[in-house]
Order: C-alpha cells, then structure tokens, then sequence
C-alpha cells in the first residue's frame, strides 16, 4: 500500500486519534517512542476534551485525546452531548495509547455526501467546528459522521475551512505514515466504502474491531494498535 499518493486524491487519511487517560502521560509515551515532542494543540470546549499533535506528513496527522480535566460537564451537558459523553467514558478507560478513532479529509464535503449516498450508506449534514490554538489562532473545520454512529471501524470526514490550516502543516515533523489497517467483524459497508472513495486502507475480518497503524520515527518504526 502506498501513502505517499493518498493526498493527490479528493480523499486521504488525514488523522488518527489515540486515546488515553491522561495527555501529560500520552505526549511522553510519543516522545520516548519516536523521539518527537507532541504539540499541545488545545481544548475542544463542546467534547470537554484536549489533545497534542505530531504530524505524519502527507497531510496526515496523530492526535493524541484525553479528557481535560479543567472542563466539568454538569447533568444537562451529559444528557444532550452523546459525544461528549462517548468520548470522556472511553477516554476515561483508556490507561495507556489506544487508536480508536480516524478521520478522512475530504475537500468537498457535500460531494462525499454524495458518493457515500451511491453505496447505499449516509452521512450526517456538515457541522461546524472549531477551537483556539495556544497562539490564539482559531483553527476551524466542518465534520461529517455516519448515520450509524460513531464507530472504530467506519471513519468520520472533516474538511478544513483552509487546506493551510490542517495540523499536519504545523505539528512536529519527522514522522511518516506507513501502513493504516482495520480490524473488523462486520467488513462489508467499509469495504464500500474504501473502494468508493479509493482510500489507502487495508481492511481485515477479525472477531474483535481495531485499528493499528505504523509510522517512521527518528527512532525507528512505531506500531500502534487497539
């Protein structure tokens, strides 16, 4: 499989989100792993999390996401944020490095919308996001999920407001994509979905749902999975 073309494509693997209990202790699992120093990226203030940042070049990027712990959600919040609550309880769980979500850039959205539609799948309208880098910059961007969910083996789309703006341009460099798999029991709708939009990923029929990717370090190749 060869990452080095999927951003010549309408679409490409843009992040892979790794969870963890704790950001302090994630960002130095990263470093001592590949001898890169995550970024701090920010809070996301609707999902009460924060995360830090290494790029995999290619337009591709690794966050690492763990629950802020500057950010209370009261009774209300919890009820009517799923995502939210999703995302704080797995997070939560998380006591070392887990990729359990990943994300394919899109550079239009409503033409996604469309092809996902051909395959006889759905994704949600187009919703706005966006949070402030410690510089204060406003980095934003449009989401997309699937009708069914938010799901390890089925992707979510985002399309950033400018092409410059994507963390892979700014976060710290040294590292490559190398292989991107999922694991999964029920293959058939990603499977559709990686031929419809010729996306770089490599798909297994496992009893358990995963992710596991590696990437070049300045230390050598790193393997993550989960």
């Amino acid at each position: 499989m060869n990452l080095l073309l999927a951003h010549d494509h309408l679409h490409y693997i843009d992040h892979v989100v790794v969870g963890i209990d704790d950001l302090q202790k994630g960002m130095a699992a990263i470093e001592e792993m590949t001898g890169i120093k995550p970024a701090y990226g920010g809070a996301h203030p609707d999902y009460g999390t924060h995360n830090a940042l290494i790029s995999l070049d290619n337009n591709t990027y690794l966050e690492v996401l763990a629950p802020n712990p500057e950010v209370s959600m009261n009774l209300f919040q919890w009820l009517t944020n799923f995502k939210a609550m999703y995302l704080r309880r797995k997070l939560s769980r998380m006591h070392s490095l887990k990729p359990f979500l990943w994300a394919i850039g899109s550079q239009d959205l409503q033409m996604t919308a469309a092809q996902i539609k051909e395959i006889g799948l759905k994704l949600s309208k187009p919703e706005a996001n966006s949070r402030k880098k410690p510089n204060g910059e406003l980095l934003s961007w449009k989401g997309a999920f699937f009708a069914k969910g938010i799901k390890t083996d089925l992707p979510f789309f985002i399309s950033w407001d400018e092409a410059a703006s994507s963390p892979a341009k700014d976060s710290p460099k040294g590292c490559k994509l190398i292989h991107f798999t999922v694991s999964t029991p029920n293959s058939d709708d990603l499977n559709k979905i990686v031929d419809n939009l010729s996306l770089p990923v490599r798909i297994t029929q496992a009893r358990k749902v995963g992710v596991t990717f590696e990437f070049s370090s300045p230390k050598g190749n790193v393997r993550l999975s989960g």
